[in-house]
């Protein structure tokens, strides 16, 4: 016999449990720190430490004593400065002063428009909260690290274990990977697409059922409400994980004395359009899926939940805000010299304190008295 060309192909994934997420109140606050790993955060924190450190220190050899010290104070400020302006998306280096400052401004510059620009291009997909679209596993691989055993139709068991070792359980029922997984046989298992389609449209636990009905297969076999650990049955909860893993090109054979000229009117057919009609004329046939999606993607816009974090911490920073205010003021009041102080400045309390005097320094300069 001869086959004809290939009618289509027969795709097969790995398909596992979904992988549930509680969404707790610490993965909303993580939310908007995603788009940089660990390492990536304390890069940023230490350029910028250092960045405002640079600026310290320059003001103060140009300034000499007056209006700087080296107090922590002083360098709390700068930094506070630079992760203002960081946050703003802008520098205020002073570039007038000279050519240091223009290149410490052009370096600050470069760095803000990389590193928001990097930020804000991954945030929008991180920040929406994704349920139920990932599974046990990331790919095959990854479950065959894990010691997985899948479940796969024993007419490709050979060419599978070829490939990946030997990992599978053979079931020699084409369809009967979904209740050999629920009776506890393997925590994975490879199914065609077509059984993917009939899984979610529940055709297949229905075959299953008029299985046990008829006595064809014990409960503990067929697992047509329940798994092995007594849980309900959801086929919607299973997911495939990774990518396409093998595909198998579907055929006719025919006589080898007819295969020319019925292949030259199977080509005719696929070309002129004639399956495609077909299909779409029978397309109420095909299983229908009845699991709900709970995908969510960019263009349904961010609600609450996926900004309770960003809120969360902006409230956290106003807070820690309103509790130093109100730590100045107790101070102001426990220290009548202090309050004295911060009537005629307000910021007194951060002041830097004025030098030692100089009086009996036979180096300082002598004082003058006005005419």
């Amino acid at each position: 016999a001869t086959f004809l060309p290939a009618l289509r192909q027969d795709f097969f994934y790995l398909v596992v449990p979904q992988k549930i997420e509680e969404v707790t109140f610490w993965s909303r606050l993580i939310r908007p720190f995603m788009p940089f790993t660990e390492d990536g955060w304390l890069g940023i924190a230490a350029f910028l430490c250092s960045m405002a450190t640079v600026l310290w220190i320059l003001h103060v050899v140009e300034n000499g004593w007056e209006g700087c010290s080296l107090s922590v104070v002083g360098w709390i400020r700068f930094q506070f400065a630079i992760w203002h302006d960081f946050l703003l998306g802008g520098g205020n280096v002073e570039v007038e002063k000279g050519p240091i400052y223009k290149f410490l401004h052009l370096s600050f510059a470069f760095f803000i428009l990389v590193a928001l620009a990097s930020y804000t291009a991954s945030l929008a997909s991180m920040l929406v909260i994704q349920r139920g679209s990932a599974g046990a596993v990331k790919d095959i691989y990854e479950a065959i690290d894990q010691n997985y055993r899948i479940c796969a139709p024993s007419a490709l068991v050979d060419t599978f274990e070829s490939v990946f070792g030997k990992v599978f359980v053979p079931h020699a029922d084409y369809m009967a990977g979904p209740r050999n997984f629920y009776a506890g046989n393997c925590e994975g298992m490879v199914l065609s697409q077509d059984l993917i389609d009939q899984l979610y449209s529940g055709e297949i636990r229905d075959r299953d059922c008029a299985q046990v009905s008829s006595g064809s297969l014990t409960d503990a076999e067929g697992c047509c409400h329940k798994d092995h650990r007594g849980s309900p049955r959801v086929d919607c909860h299973l997911v495939k994980a990774g990518d396409l893993v093998w595909s198998i090109p579907l055929s006719f054979p025919v006589r080898t004395k007819i295969a020319h000229p019925v292949s030259w009117a199977f080509i005719k057919a696929q070309t002129s359009g004639a399956f495609a009609r077909v299909i779409e004329a029978n397309q109420h046939t095909f299983p229908t899926s009845k699991c709900v999606a709970n995908d969510r993607t960019e263009e349904e816009g961010l609600n609450l939940g996926d900004l309770s974090g960003m809120i969360f911490i902006s409230l956290f920073i106003a807070m820690f805000g309103v509790l130093l205010h109100a730590g100045t003021i107790a101070y102001r009041r426990l220290q009548p010299d202090a309050a004295s102080a911060a009537a005629e400045d307000p910021n007194a309390l951060w002041a830097v304190p004025p030098a030692p005097d100089a009086k009996g320094d036979p180096e300082a300069p002598a004082a003058t008295t006005p005419e």
